[in-house]
């Protein structure tokens, strides 16, 4: 939007060369003014180059904290793959410790079963002897009666034999039930023997099964050992995440600044004229709410003051007016800088 508060009529030549000649008075007076702003200038280049290696700086620390994070990350993978197999561990042990026990369980019920029977066999055995020895006392009774009968006469002879073939009968089963005696003897000792093995073995199936809940135990630690130290991988990791959103937020935030420039060419303008420019950035600023700078070039210095105009400043550009202290001549230069 362009409007000239006062249009003035085109000098003559002599009118011309006084405003130069006062032009280039002026200029002259106003050196340390020049000088002044070029220095405002420069040190705005400088502050544009050094925001732009800071932004270089914080890519450069993003792209040395992403391994990390792949690290922490690979790290915290590992310590639960340790877990889970501590787990699978402990649940092994579990089913060993389980059978074991059931061994010994086992192992002890053979036993008793052994100490039973050995039991049943002695009893067998005294009992067999027992029976032994009744029948060696009917066998004394035998031929006792036998003696009697032989001496009562001729008569008892046949009778007496037959007692005779029974006393020999009756030690040839006493003799028999000896060796079963002896047999069953033999037999309760090898059963106690098998018992006081079954016993043992109980004994060893108990030891082993105390190892392995030993062992569970030491597993079962290690896993928690583990899985304390994924919980600190797992906190550390925490950690440089939050970091990095922070340095990420903060990245954007430098990377969300921006900066507009635009240069407007000025017509002529008479002496105590204000002219209007407006300037439309050719990308939007964020909000209408950033800072502006407006420089003129030398040509203008000592000749016009330059302003944004109140009210004018949007996203979108803002309206630049100049009132001139003298004539101000066409193709003077202004520099309008928008930092968001």
């Amino acid at each position: 939007m362009k409007r000239t508060a006062y249009t003035p009529k085109v000098p003559d030549a002599a009118t011309k060369a006084m405003v130069e000649t006062v032009a280039n008075a002026a200029l002259a007076d106003n050196t340390e003014v020049a000088e002044r702003l070029a220095a405002q200038k420069a040190e705005q280049e400088r502050l544009a180059a050094d925001m732009a290696t800071r932004l270089a700086t914080l890519g450069d620390i993003a792209a040395q904290l992403a391994p990390l994070r792949q690290n922490a990350s690979e790290e915290h993978a590992r310590l639960q793959g340790l877990i889970d197999a501590a787990n699978q561990a402990i649940a092994r042990l579990q089913e060993t410790a389980e059978d074991a026990q059931s061994a010994a369980e086992a192992a002890g019920v053979a036993g008793q079963a052994a100490q039973n029977q050995a039991a049943i066999a002695l009893g067998a055995a005294q009992s067999a002897a027992s029976l032994a020895e009744q029948a060696s006392t009917l066998a004394t009774e035998a031929g006792t009666q036998a003696g009697q009968a032989a001496a009562a006469g001729a008569a008892a002879q046949a009778a007496a034999g037959e007692a005779k073939a029974q006393a020999s009968a009756a030690q040839t089963e006493a003799s028999t039930a000896k060796t079963s005696a002896a047999q069953a003897s033999t037999d309760a000792t090898a059963a106690k023997a098998s018992a006081t093995q079954a016993g043992t073995d109980a004994a060893t199936a108990r030891t082993t099964a105390t190892a392995a809940q030993t062992t569970a135990s030491q597993a079962q630690a290690t896993a928690a050992a583990a899985s304390t130290k994924a919980d600190q991988a797992a906190a550390g990791v925490a950690t440089a995440q939050a970091k990095l959103t922070a340095l990420e937020a903060a990245v954007t935030a430098l990377q969300a600044r921006t900066i507009r420039r635009a240069t407007v060419v000025l017509p002529l303008i008479a002496l105590g004229a204000t002219y209007e420019q407006a300037v439309t950035w050719t990308t939007p600023m964020p909000s209408s709410t950033y800072q502006v700078e407006v420089v003129g070039g030398q040509g203008l210095i000592g000749k016009a003051t330059t302003r944004v105009k109140a009210g004018s400043q949007t996203a979108n550009g803002l309206i630049i007016q100049v009132t001139a202290a003298v004539l101000v001549a066409a193709g003077s230069v202004i520099d309008a800088t928008a930092f968001g």
